[in-house]
């Protein structure tokens, strides 16, 4: 991006100043922009004519008759234009600032290649300012990375969930850099986002463009008699953990037979879009979804997952850094739908998560680098060590598609040793091992939410995160609360030489519940771990803290934004287990030394403080110090 035209736009931006920028505000400011823009392509806008108006009445109706004529030169440019001057979104803009953003943008000497730039750094500053989620973009390293997979070089390319069109206009160019013409077919639900789309498309060069308006879940604009038309690439970043209010007939009973795999709950359309896309390719064509962690791996999509994968048409699942987008910190993945997979019944995982670049201290984006690497991994189906690796379908636990399930990193970062590396070949190679199911039983928290907080009376008390600090329980702080319905209180409540692990959260804290005066229940943050007889607690607890324990913790965990820990898959974890006179003695000579080392500890910490107090009555200062006991 030159740096004249960002300093326009800063410049444009600061008369704005005070003005709400909203979708409709952009749509405005684009409009003038594109008076700029058809200057360069031979429209006549006479400048003189325009710095002698001083009516506003008599400078809008210029602007509307030069709208006018440039729809009759351009029609691709005609409902944008039409619907700016019904909605007189002109008025919007105070008046005064109005006459200065005219003057100022027919006036600047641009090319037609730096209005096209012009355009592409407003709505990016636009959207990564905005409280307008509407005008949020597909970040240009994801357009990048997602397009190249994609590889649309001529056929047909479709975005249904179009925005303002940066991924259409994207593969656009893609494809007019290979030497061949991309067919464009786009449809959004909001008619701003598209009439801003349509002047973008159109001064980035783009008139080849198929535009439709509606609810691509309901109502799919692009049809082949009463068939859904077939693309040969489709691109879609669909809403993020958007519910849906349709009746439950609008899909079951879809006259295209989109929803087949399944219902999805009312909190996500995810899958729904991801049923459309698979609908809407070709029988060689491909598509790609932005889709969320929780949608690849919760068990209220388990069905649906379940039923596309033995369609075998999900080819690769990229999971991407957290931090790509400027409204949300959620953690996105890419997944490749093709028609024609290279290699049958298996898929591509590729764990991408700290493949990050920091912008800054919230924003992260792809490099160049990364997105090439990632590239050349799925177009050769390559498996690399801790980053990508092939599983066959039928080794999918629970049909769960979420990379860093299969693929992740053989470091554990830890409190005591810091970074330590797993070494996976001799971890294979261990004996006496069983599955944690084996050697314990496991149970649930309660549901705070259906008890009341009642610290000075209350029926029970629960042990909350808060209740575990150092790998001790601190009973003395666990709240009181009041049980709504307490017919299963039973199984809720902790014994002497249970172990309880957070399942909530991404620090892991475990704690031995000690011998007990009162009754005490876990709360749905932690999981209740009662060992077999022949299994110490001690010996339980300190493998989970082990870096191997911690490793093999994690590789469970699942969530990004908030990790979490199921029972199902904590049973599933591989514990090295010994007779338990075995268990005991180590145990207990561990406890000892430990106990030992401890007190030598604090006995050298008490000398070292001794030793600076004797410091500082030869310095005379320790007069003016006062000890404060903690």
């Amino acid at each position: 991006m030159n740096n004249k035209v960002m300093h326009f736009n800063h410049m444009i931006l600061d008369m704005l100043r005070g003005e709400t920028l909203n979708y409709e505000g952009l749509e405005a400011l684009l409009s003038l922009y594109l008076i700029g823009y058809v200057r360069q392509l031979g429209q006549v806008v006479n400048v003189d004519e325009f710095n002698r108006t001083t009516d506003f009445k008599e400078l809008e109706k210029k602007l509307l008759d030069i709208f006018e004529d440039i729809t009759i030169k351009y029609p691709i440019l005609e409902v944008p234009l039409e619907e700016l001057t019904r909605d007189r979104l002109l008025e919007k803009l105070n008046k005064e600032v109005l006459e200065n953003l005219v003057k100022t943008i027919i006036d600047v000497p641009f090319s037609k290649y730096d209005w096209k730039d012009a355009v592409e750094d407003l709505i990016h500053k636009v959207s990564e300012t905005s409280r307008y989620i509407d005008i949020a973009q597909t970040p240009e390293s994801l357009n990048k990375l997602g397009i190249e997979i994609l590889d649309p070089v001529g056929g047909s390319f479709y975005d249904g969930v179009a925005g303002t069109n940066g991924t259409a206009i994207y593969a656009s160019k893609y494809s007019r850099l290979k030497g061949e013409e991309l067919d464009i077919y786009v449809q959004e639900l909001s008619p701003k986002l598209i009439n801003i789309g349509i002047i973008r498309a159109f001064i980035s060069g783009i008139d080849n463009i198929n535009v439709y308006i509606g609810d691509t879940l309901l109502k799919p604009g692009f049809k082949d008699g009463n068939s859904l038309k077939a693309f040969d690439a489709i691109m879609m970043d669909f809403p993020f953990a958007q519910s849906w209010k349709y009746d439950d007939n609008d899909l079951i009973y879809d006259k295209y037979s989109r929803y087949v795999y399944g219902k999805p709950t009312k909190s996500s359309t995810e899958w729904l879009y991801i049923s459309h896309i698979i609908k809407s390719l070709s029988e060689q064509g491909k598509g790609l979804a932005m889709v969320t962690s929780s949608s690849l791996f919760n068990t209220a999509t388990q069905n649906i997952r379940e039923n596309i994968i033995k369609e075998d048409v999900i080819e690769a699942i990229i999971e991407l850094p957290s931090g790509l987008f400027s409204y949300t910190n959620i953690a996105v993945n890419i997944m490749v739908i093709n028609k024609n997979k290279k290699i049958k019944n298996k898929i591509l995982f590729i764990n991408a998560k700290e493949m990050a670049t920091s912008v800054s201290r919230t924003k992260k984006d792809l490099s160049d680098e990364s997105i090439t690497t990632l590239v050349e991994i799925y177009r050769e189906m390559k498996e690399i060590d801790e980053i990508s690796k092939l599983i066959d379908v039928k080794e999918l636990e629970s049909s769960l598609l979420i990379p860093s399930k299969y693929v992740s990193k053989s470091e554990v970062l830890t409190e005591d040793f810091g970074l330590v590396k797993i070494k996976q070949r001799e971890m294979k190679q261990l004996k006496n091992i069983k599955k944690f199911s084996e050697i314990a039983s496991f149970y649930r928290g309660i549901n705070t939410s259906t008890c009341t907080l009642n610290e000075e009376n209350g029926e029970c008390r629960i042990i909350n995160l808060s209740d575990v600090q150092e790998g001790e329980l601190i009973i003395d702080s666990i709240a009181r609360y009041d049980l709504k319905n307490n017919s299963k209180i039973n199984a809720y409540e902790v014994q002497e030489g249970d172990l309880i692990i957070s399942a909530k959260g991404a620090a892991i804290k475990i704690c031995i519940i000690p011998k007990l005066e009162v009754p005490l229940l876990i709360s749905q943050n932690f999981i209740g771990i009662r060992p077999n007889k022949g299994y110490s607690p001690s010996y339980l607890k300190e493998y989970l803290e082990s870096p191997l324990g911690i490793y093999l913790i994690e590789s469970k965990q699942l969530g990004s934004t908030i990790t979490m820990l199921n029972i199902k898959d904590l049973k599933d974890i591989e514990i090295v287990t010994l007779p338990v006179e075995i268990q005991d003695e180590i145990m207990m000579n561990y406890i000892r030394e430990a106990t030992e080392i401890k007190e030598k500890m604090e006995t050298l910490e008490n000398q070292a403080r001794e030793l600076k107090i004797e410091l500082y009555k030869q310095m005379k200062i320790e007069k003016t110090l006062e000890m404060m006991e903690e």
